[in-house]
């Protein structure tokens, strides 16, 4: 018989993802893993309404279904645990040592998280004991404090295989450089072809020097009203990039970073004026959310939501090195997010990703 701990567990467990409907739970299964400090837990459903955007814009909503008896895998530095989980999708792994975690349910063919935020290529490299790693993109990965996120990225995966990273993102560079046939994916193609996980950093510029034509031209209409469409092109661009990768490399990992609205920040009211600050920070907003609806579990793309990170950060400008790009605390910030993406979690010296969801589509 339960115990009414473990009831009340349940039902606040209910509570936090949306629901209130449910069948009883599974016999036997132990919420109280849960509460075991310290924990990693979870929620496991079909996002059957498409609702999930990114781990920040995501969860359990009626409609929904819950995914029962799924196994949950957790790996870390002293091997594996397993946990299938309870009637309302329910997953806790308790009393975990301090260290970097890779935790989430197995995926089985055709099936992505709408909420895209677990690796797949990546977890049975880590089970291989290597991960390659492959940067490309714009002056994000390349500037600012150091060291920067694709090395911190290594480093702290480097605690569950040994990783080989390459960096090969490029300054000012913006998307239309990195297309099939141009010079920086052609040598990189190789490298493509045996990489396990690549991150993308492209969009940034393509935006800048979009905005810098028309404030040129005079054309102030033209940059607000057709913001939106040329970042579809963009968008379609880095389809472009992954749809050749995965030709040769079908089951890679691919994280996409999503910028933050750099307008919120006191660096760029000095630089655009006060003035003209809340139009950018909706127009650039609204930019930003297009793209992130835009991305659906199609595009099998694992998103660094920094938009809606940043959201909650109090002081955007204790991130930034200038206008646009990461001090060292800010890369170590970017780092944790695309760990984040992959389904990873830190428990001890600063922890993350400690309370998952996966939305399960296929």
């Amino acid at each position: 018989m339960k115990s009414i701990l473990g009831y009340f567990v349940c039902l606040f467990w209910l509570a936090a993802c949306g629901g209130g409907e449910s069948e009883p739970v599974i016999e036997g299964c132990d919420y109280s893993e849960g509460q075991k400090a310290p924990a990693i837990t979870g929620v496991v459903y079909h996002d059957l309404d498409l609702s999930d955007l990114s781990l920040y814009e995501a969860g359990y909503h009626r409609g929904d279904a819950f995914d029962v008896e799924r196994e949950v895998v957790l790996r870390g530095s002293s091997g594996m645990r397993t946990f299938f989980t309870c009637e309302d999708g329910f997953f806790a792994f308790g009393e975990l040592a301090p260290g970097l975690y890779h935790v989430g349910p197995e995926l089985i063919s055709e099936e992505w998280t709408a909420s895209k935020n677990l690796a797949s290529r990546l977890v049975s490299a880590l089970d291989g004991g290597s991960v390659k790693m492959v940067t490309i993109g714009d002056s994000l990965p390349v500037w600012g404090g150091s060291p920067r996120f694709p090395a911190l990225v290594a480093e702290r995966l480097g605690e569950l295989a040994v990783v080989e990273s390459i960096n090969a993102a490029e300054a000012g560079t913006e998307s239309a450089d990195w297309i099939p046939g141009m010079r920086r994916f052609e040598e990189l193609r190789d490298d493509f072809a045996s990489a396990d996980l690549i991150l993308i950093s492209l969009g940034g510029n393509d935006v800048l020097y979009f905005a810098n034509d028309k404030f040129q031209a005079g054309d102030i209409d033209g940059l607000f009203n057709g913001l939106n469409d040329f970042v579809l092109i963009v968008l379609e661009r880095v389809r472009a990039i992954v749809a050749e990768i995965r030709a040769e490399n079908p089951d890679v990992d691919v994280a996409y970073l999503l910028y933050p609205n750099y307008g919120r920040s006191d660096a760029w009211a000095y630089w655009i004026g006060e003035a003209l600050q809340p139009t950018i920070i909706a127009k650039l907003g609204e930019a930003i959310e297009l793209i992130r609806s835009s991305i659906t579990y199609e595009d099998r793309l694992l998103l660094v939501d920094l938009y809606s990170a940043w959201a909650d950060v109090a002081t955007l400008d204790d991130l930034l090195v200038d206008e646009l790009h990461f001090n060292a605390v800010g890369h170590d910030w970017v780092a944790d997010e695309f760990l984040q993406s992959f389904g990873c979690a830190r428990i001890g010296g600063g922890s993350f990703g400690q309370s998952k969801h996966y939305g399960i589509v296929r």
